[in-house]
């Protein structure tokens, strides 16, 4: 800093020295005044913007996709996504028909409900949606277990899936091993009998 600056620096101090000597209480009225402005108009002008968005240029590519998908969609921003976690997608549609059924009845606050898994849509047509490796997985699974299906869909209880469950024990005996698919059945139907006896449960 030159001493030309600090020369004009100290003669402004000066003269403010002397205005407040000469006129204190003018000089402390008109401070409070110049306050009470500037705080009129800081409450009036400025704000904070808590969207956190923002703080991200708008001419990002990405940013121009997220605001023309806001564009098209405005509605998604009252949107609330819940995710339902259960130790079985069984339990998991039962929770989220139950759920959808008592949110249902709330229309005063709930306007709208798309619930995937239960969705009529999706059951019908949900297997479109796979990928070819996933489509021909559970299309193969859906075959290994299609003798046991029809066996059991006219009447689902315990005395047909254990029929059921030795009759695919035939064709396995006096082999070494058991096929995994089948071993791991057995280990869950037990796992569900012997929760289901101590008072608990356990989804099969």
């Amino acid at each position: 800093m030159n001493q030309r600056l600090l020369k004009r620096i100290e003669n402004g101090l000066w003269v403010w020295m002397s205005l407040v000597m000469r006129a204190p209480r003018r000089m402390i009225i008109g401070l409070f005044l110049l306050a009470a402005g500037g705080l009129y108009l800081a409450a009036t002008n400025l704000g904070v913007n808590s969207d956190t968005s923002q703080m991200v240029s708008s001419d990002l590519d990405y940013r121009q996709l997220q605001m023309d998908f806001e564009a098209a969609f405005p509605d998604e921003e009252n949107r609330i996504l819940l995710i339902i976690r259960a130790r079985s997608a069984d339990e998991a549609d039962a929770f989220t028909a139950l759920l959808y059924e008592r949110l249902s009845a709330r229309a005063d606050v709930v306007t709208d409900i798309f619930a995937a898994n239960i969705d009529p849509f999706f059951l019908q047509n949900g297997l479109l949606y796979l990928d070819s490796d996933e489509l021909d997985e559970v299309l193969g699974n859906i075959s290994s277990a299609a003798p046991l299906i029809k066996r059991l869909g006219p009447d689902p209880n315990l005395d047909l899936l254990s029929l059921a469950m030795a009759d695919a024990l035939e064709p396995v005996t006096g082999e070494a091993d058991t096929p995994k698919a089948l071993e791991r059945a057995l280990i869950r139907l037990s796992d569900t009998i012997d929760a289901r006896l101590a008072g608990g449960s356990e989804p099969f």
